[in-house]
């Protein structure tokens, strides 16, 4: 198999694990089922779409996805209470790892960056202090004024990493155009 057709196979899954997290979402919201029945799906979702992600150097849908898995584990572990805000940052966490799988098959796909920055910045709000920061993202015109900015971001991986996970560093760097 080579590579390209690695990626579509990758691409494939993903979307289809995506669809599951999605489906597993609207039956959490809809009271069609409970929490401890879908929660872990959709963790094993993350965590597979990561996974193979870092197999193929997708290093921003593995840094993406590690933070949603962060917040998902919490949710597992009864640490956090999987509550309409939450489930609603879950369904905008999923849209746009769709939207970053899309742009891996579609180079000309535009993806809402600082939407996804605005995303992180939630998820790290439930790791450190239980609750979202900021119910609603910035306005449009605010994320325009960053849209070319580039990140680079930098993954070490430690003696310890399947015991403390990664520690991910990132920093604005010089536009390429």
């Amino acid at each position: 198999m080579d590579l390209t057709q690695a990626k579509s196979l990758f691409i494939e899954e993903a979307s289809g694990l995506l669809a599951s997290m999605e489906s597993c979402l609207l039956e959490i919201e809809s009271g069609e089922a409970t929490v401890a029945e879908h929660i872990d799906a959709i963790f094993r979702a993350a965590h597979t779409i990561k996974g193979s992600a870092g197999l193929f150097g997708f290093d921003a849908v593995v840094a993406f996805t590690h933070n949603l898995e962060s917040v998902l584990d919490k949710v597992r572990a009864a640490q956090l209470t999987m509550d309409a805000e939450l489930i609603n940052l879950m369904f905008g966490c999923q849209d746009h790892l769709s939207g970053m799988i899309q742009q891996l098959q579609d180079a000309d796909f535009e993806l809402d960056l600082q939407h996804g920055q605005w995303l992180l910045q939630q998820l790290a709000a439930y790791m450190t202090g239980g609750a979202a920061a900021q119910t609603e993202p910035p306005p449009a015109e605010e994320m325009q004024q960053v849209e070319h900015e580039h990140w680079q971001i930098d993954i070490e991986y430690g003696a310890d990493v399947f015991r403390d996970g990664l520690k991910i560093k990132a920093h604005k760097i010089k536009s390429l155009h």
